[in-house]
């Protein structure tokens, strides 16, 4: 498999295997400065992202905790498993009237094999607008990180 790299960064953890013939899972620092909105309201703002591509799909964007609003956070009851990055938690948003139950998922205490994603978290991406470098990015589009991630 080639090694997928960011532009300016190597990767930061190494690639986890899932299963027999999966690519596994490899995490880069995503070079950017990433917005993420409700509406109009911003309730994440990073430099600090990290881009997570599992089995060469869509990668996602995961965002450090500390960098999201935590006064739109509430901790959701709800959990669930991956036998490589571990028991994850779940986080709903609140702003106004406007309630996205489970909407941010991440990894408080993930498995060593991608410890890099300790306290990140994911966003569900239809209850939000994405902002990168002042650009709107729809994360659900395959191609939407092309510009970081680079086959060597």
């Amino acid at each position: 498999m080639a090694e997928i790299r960011s532009r300016q960064f190597e990767p930061v953890a190494a690639t986890a295997m899932q299963s027999p013939g999966s690519t596994g899972i490899t995490v880069v620092p995503y070079d950017g400065t990433v917005e993420v909105l409700v509406g109009e309201t911003v309730v994440a703002c990073s430099t600090r992202g990290r881009s997570v591509r599992e089995d060469d799909g869509c990668p996602l964007l995961y965002l450090p905790l500390e960098d999201i609003d935590d006064s739109v956070l509430r901790r959701s009851p709800k959990a669930s498993y991956c036998p490589i990055k571990g028991a994850a938690s779940f986080w709903t948003v609140k702003v106004g009237q406007t309630e996205l139950s489970d909407a941010l998922w991440g990894y408080l205490d993930p498995a060593t094999t991608i410890d890099s994603l300790r306290d990140y978290v994911a966003f569900y991406v239809p209850y939000f607008t994405v902002r990168i470098d002042g650009e709107v990015v729809d994360l659900t589009r395959p191609d939407w990180n092309d510009r970081d991630f680079q086959e060597v």
